[in-house]
This record gives structure tokens, C-alpha cells and sequence, in this order.
């Protein structure tokens, strides 16, 4: 008959082996330091996105006043233009270049933005100052803005002349984008799809 001690020594071994699977091994443990894959982030699309020239056809009754210009390069990127009250035309375009400045006809550096295409957004009647007897504020911010970043590389004013504004914005490459209006302020609103 098996002592209390050989049964309990038994009892040991079988619940040893099935804790190491078994067959006396040891239970996989993952390596120290072992990294989990990246996952790859998905490229941003924006709906109705076409590489396209788009514009519009309704005149404005007064000249529009450029009064801000923003822009955010996360994600899609978007460049905003906007306006003290009336909506100028508009005409976005991609274009090759080389750029002159209106007056001067000076070509317009772009070799150092790091872009490979421009795409070219021509405003009329619009101007960034007010020249009436009562003037308003107009832009005051920059004229040549440098953003480098991975698609928006760099934005220019290199035409303003006889109540029209010619912008050109420098992307790493060609990419459909979209031109929406909004009001309430007055906006002019460029997306730039990645994919």
C-alpha cells in the first residue's frame, strides 16, 4: 500500500510535467527587448480630389480684401485665404514655372523649397491692402513663407498687380487637391490629398 508520502511526491511530479507541457521543457517567453512591428500610417485622402484646374465664374461686386492666410501641413495639408467680405474669382492650377514677379520680372527662386511642382492659385479682384479713403487692416503676415514639410514644402506671393494676387504653392510632388468657398468669414479653402 502507497505511504501518504509516496502519494504526495506523485502528485508532485505529474503537476510539475503538466505545468512544462509535459515533456520537461520550459514555457516560450519572448525575446527581451523585441520590438512589436511599426504599424505603417495610412495615407489621407480627401473625396472629390483631382489634379485638375478649378475655378470659378462668379464675379464679385467689390474688390475682396485678403485679411489672413493660414495654412496646416498635418495630415492632408490645407491652405486657407481669407477675405474681409466679397469672395474674389479664382483660378487653382498646376503650373511648371519659371515664376516672375509682376513689375520687376525677377524669376522667382524656388531651386531651395525642396518642391518638384507648383500649384499656382490666381485671385482677381482681391488685393492684401486697402487703398480706399477709409482704408481696412489687410494681410499683414508674410509673403513668402517657408513650411517644409514632408508634402507642403513653401508659399509665394510672386503677382499682385492691377487688383489681382498670384500665389504658388511648392508640394514635393503633383497630388489632386479640392478648392471649397466658405463664409462667415469669407474663405477660400485649398486640401491637398496625399494619395
Amino acid at each position: 500500500m502507497m505511504t501518504r508520502r509516496a502519494a504526495l511526491v506523485g502528485f508532485a511530479l505529474v503537476m510539475t510535467a503538466a505545468c512544462n507541457g509535459g515533456n520537461g521543457g520550459t514555457i516560450a517567453s519572448p525575446p527581451v527587448g523585441a520590438a512589436s512591428p511599426t504599424p505603417v500610417p495610412t495615407p489621407c485622402s480627401v473625396n472629390g480630389a483631382t489634379t485638375s484646374t478649378q475655378q470659378s465664374t462668379t464675379q464679385p461686386a467689390d474688390q475682396a480684401l485678403l485679411t489672413d492666410l493660414r495654412y496646416d501641413a498635418d495630415g492632408c495639408p490645407r491652405i486657407v485665404f481669407e477675405f474681409d467680405d466679397d469672395l474674389p474669382t479664382y483660378t487653382v492650377e498646376y503650373q511648371t514655372g519659371p515664376f516672375q514677379a509682376c513689375g520687376s520680372g525677377d524669376t522667382v527662386q524656388t531651386s531651395g523649397w525642396g518642391a518638384t511642382a507648383f500649384l499656382v492659385t490666381e485671385q482677381e479682384p482681391a488685393m492684401p491692402v486697402d487703398l480706399s479713403e477709409t482704408p481696412k487692416p489687410g494681410y499683414q503676415g508674410s509673403y513668402d513663407i517657408s513650411v517644409g514639410d514632408d508634402i507642403l514644402k513653401h508659399i509665394h506671393e510672386f503677382c499682385r498687380f492691377e487688383a489681382q494676387m498670384k500665389w504658388v504653392i511648392g508640394l514635393d510632388t503633383q497630388r489632386p487637391f479640392t478648392v471649397t468657398t466658405l463664409t462667415g468669414p469669407s474663405r477660400l479653402v485649398i486640401d491637398i490629398s496625399e494619395s
